[in-house]
């Protein structure tokens, strides 16, 4: 079973290889928002606390899920 970091992880990294391909406005928004999705996993990792919500943007983890198609 994968953790929310797992989550975020996966998704900053398919983020980073689907960038070359995105074009228009949205070029150039793939590599911050997966540096903002490792960044999150970083802190969940780094952080002993029970509930990943309190720890980290419940947002980082909705946009990993829609990222990897596993969205609710």
């Amino acid at each position: 079973m994968s953790t929310p970091a797992d989550e975020l992880r996966t998704a900053a990294q398919r983020l980073r290889d689907v960038a070359p391909d995105i074009t228009g406005p949205l070029a150039g928004l793939a590599d911050p928002v997966a540096d903002w999705l490792d960044a999150e996993a970083q802190r969940l990792t780094t952080t002993a606390h029970p509930d990943w919500q309190e720890v980290c943007s419940p947002n980082a983890v909705t946009v990993a899920r829609q990222i990897l198609g596993t969205a609710k």
